[in-house]
């Protein structure tokens, strides 16, 4: 094996620390949705083996998948909860089977806005900074919540509104940490509330939320912001996209200065995704780590430690954006549902081809029970003999 893979394992599984978060080292599991709590959001003995097996394997950090912030606003079936003191035992459980086997973890909170499920609302109706034109072609369109034919259950948040919204994201964080989590991901990315309050695509607001990339970012800034104040010692991370990658969308310009002004509100770390974060057919080298140059750029805007994922499955990919200096922390997701003991197997040496493609058949999966890999019973062999062929 050359030289250069081998170094992931003084590279990765070296130490990394900000003033508020020490890492025994730089592979993160990135917050993928597992589709494990119960309907309620509640943890579940699922969801406990499901954090278990990632837990005691080499991770620096452990990122759980979303979690609501407020019941009305869940994106997909069996969806993490983090809304009330209700869901705090059950958090608890999870975060302790972590720290039993020495790791960390951090609970991702988010508001789905547009992207919720409207059947979740009591009125049946979804919430967003703005009302959209609906062209068929947003991804909320193609998710089939939002078309022409249901564009009434659409309403434009009241200032009254998001200030309760601001609330939601406090009180979760405040419950993240009374349940012993180590760190808070705020999610603003992936056309979420958050990323459609910084999408000029999504926000139409003529108030001080609306307006220029500075007057967009307000939202984010008061979310980051009133958790600062309410927990001043818990290291936060801020995920956003680095760009939308849709006309009229989030440019790679407004996410550097969303990254500057969430950093000076309080963030500690910026996680760098974009629209549309779950590529498939990942088979050839140069197509992992497909965020990372803008990662740099993000990195350097912020003057913060950046996570990069998408795609990456390799150490090799692994070695790269370390070394050279793409981003701090690297965040692996789907390869972790098929071999869970990725990172265990890397720091032993074992440096085996990947397994995992990215065919996404494990999130369809997570619509039908929960998200697992649907090719477990194929060799890595088979699997990679038929994706060279598609």
């Amino acid at each position: 094996m050359p030289d250069s893979v081998r170094e992931i394992v003084s590279d990765a599984f070296g130490p990394f620390e900000t003033e508020r978060l020490k890492l025994t080292g730089r592979l993160v599991r990135a917050p993928v949705w597992t589709g494990t709590a119960d309907e309620d959001g509640f943890v579940t003995d699922m969801t406990v083996d499901f954090y278990g097996k990632l837990a005691g394997t080499g991770l620096g950090l452990i990122i759980t998948g979303f979690a609501f912030v407020n019941r009305n606003s869940r994106a997909v079936p069996r969806m993490l909860g983090a809304a009330s003191d209700e869901c705090i035992p059950g958090l608890k459980r999870l975060v302790d089977t972590v720290h039993a086997k020495g790791d960390k973890i951090c609970l991702q909170i988010a508001h789905c806005g547009l992207n919720a499920i409207p059947s979740y609302d009591p009125d049946g109706l979804v919430y967003g900074p703005s009302l959209i034109v609906l062209t068929g072609n947003t991804q909320i369109e193609k998710a089939g919540r939002l078309h022409k034919g249901n564009a009434h259950i659409m309403r434009s948040l009241t200032r009254w509104q998001i200030d309760q919204i601001l609330d939601d994201f406090t009180r979760a964080a405040g419950i993240a940490e009374e349940a012993g989590f180590d760190a808070v991901e705020i999610h603003g990315a992936h056309h979420y509330l958050i990323s459609e309050f910084l999408s000029p695509a999504f926000n139409k607001r003529t108030d001080i939320y609306g307006g220029g990339s500075r007057q967009r970012t307000r939202f984010a800034v008061d979310v980051v912001s009133r958790i600062r104040k309410l927990l001043p010692d818990m290291p936060l991370i801020f995920r956003m996209n680095c760009e939308d990658f849709t006309p009229g969308g989030i440019t790679l310009e407004d996410s550097k200065i969303a990254a500057a002004m969430v950093a000076g509100a309080g963030c500690d770390i910026i996680s760098v995704s974009g629209n549309n974060p779950a590529r498939t057919r990942i088979v050839k080298r140069e197509k992992e780590a497909y965020f990372r140059e803008q990662a740099r750029i993000i990195k350097q805007a912020s003057s913060l430690p950046v996570i990069v994922a998408g795609g990456i499955r390799s150490p090799e990919a692994v070695n790269e954006v370390i070394e050279k200096g793409y981003a701090d922390l690297v965040g692996i997701g789907r390869p972790l549902i098929r071999t869970p003991d990725l990172a265990a197997r890397w720091r032993e040496g074992n440096f085996e081809p990947y397994a995992c493609i990215s065919c996404n058949g494990c999130l369809r999966a997570g619509m039908e029970y929960s998200v697992s890999c649907v090719r477990i019973g194929e060799t890595d062999s088979e699997i990679q003999e038929g994706e060279s062929t598609e």
